[in-house]
């Protein structure tokens, strides 16, 4: 079955650029759109300002209040749905503290001594360090800290692989598909959307999006369509959600993989916001997002930035590159 295109887009907010994305992929001014605003949670509705923006029809499926309302019909559905989110938060609170530990061991790989001395002894400045590794005028150590990204890639995959063994199982016990309140919601959702011609899917909180996406089956119902998700919308498309903040208000500040995503646009990590929410001036931490999340590309959806996919790739973006830099689309 052919899909659309997706379009990955960054904020929305003083100048979108919503609009001129629609038209690049084909929708025009007459056709209707589907919206998910999720995200917003109770704010779902509040959806005016878009409407102005766009010069579309636009259908707000409401998949927060429809949550709402097949939860209160089914309190087995919401209940399971509460454990499987305890049961979440544990794997998470592990899965930082292994974090921790691997960081704080690739940033000592980072700080040893040129001749082999050992952290803090004769230490030089961390990226000096990694730009000598790649001149290769340290080979041997080179590959250790290679070694060291590499504990970190498999920690995170390990981590992913763990929150997608726990979906599954929920999903499968749960028979979403058969729980009544549940199908009667998806049969209208899938109406509304089969009178689309795309699918908007708008940011906020990434969690309750996911989920309510998952929840209504979406990632089979859109698969035709043209989407086009921004924010936290932008982030539920790809093959893995990556959370960011290198200035968080509390933690080192170091990135977190977070589940497993839709899976619409391969090989890239979405980073929407990117130039307030990562130090892009400090080569040590831009080189060390994009070596641990390779082979895949850290893409950078600031204000006014898109990318477009298919099934097979992305289109080039301003992205961050192994050697420290960002490099212009």
């Amino acid at each position: 079955m052919p899909t659309g295109p997706v379009v990955l887009l960054g904020p929305q907010r003083a100048a979108p650029s919503l609009p001129a994305a629609c038209a690049e992929v084909g929708l025009s001014d007459h056709d209707s759109l589907a919206l998910v605003s999720a995200g917003w949670e109770e704010r779902e509705a509040e959806d005016e300002t878009l409407r102005e923006a766009l010069t579309q029809p636009l259908h707000n499926l409401e998949l927060h209040a429809r949550a709402e309302r097949v939860f209160r019909e089914d309190a087995p559905l919401f209940d399971a749905l509460r454990a499987r989110h305890d049961r979440m938060r544990r794997l998470r609170t592990v899965y930082r503290r292994r974090l921790d530990h691997s960081m704080a061991a690739w940033r000592d790989v980072l700080r040893l001594q040129d001749r082999g001395g050992a952290p803090g002894e004769g230490a030089e400045d961390e990226f000096t360090a990694l730009e000598r590794l790649d001149l290769g005028e340290l080979p041997l150590m080179k590959e250790v800290l290679e070694d060291a990204t590499q504990a970190v890639r498999d920690l995170d995959a390990g981590h992913l692989a763990r929150v997608a063994a726990l979906q599954l199982e929920f999903e499968q016990e749960l028979r979403l598909p058969e729980r009544p309140a549940l199908a009667a919601q998806r049969q209208q959702v899938a109406a509304l959307l089969g009178d689309c011609a795309g699918l908007l899917i708008a940011g906020g909180h990434v969690a309750v999006l996911l989920n309510r996406l998952r929840l209504f089956g979406l990632a089979e119902m859109m698969l035709a369509l043209p989407v086009l998700g921004w924010s936290a919308g932008a982030m539920v498309l790809t093959e893995r959600i990556v959370l960011f903040h290198d200035s968080p208000p509390q933690g080192q500040g170091a990135a977190e993989v977070f589940e497993p995503g839709l899976a619409r646009a391969p090989g890239v990590v979405a980073l929407p916001d990117a130039a307030t929410r990562l130090l892009l001036d400090d080569p040590l931490r831009v080189a060390t997002l994009a070596r641990r999340m390779q082979p895949a590309t850290c893409v950078l959806l600031d204000e006014g930035e898109r990318i477009t996919c298919d099934d097979h790739a992305c289109r080039p973006a301003r992205r961050l590159s192994s050697d420290g830099k960002v490099l212009a689309a």
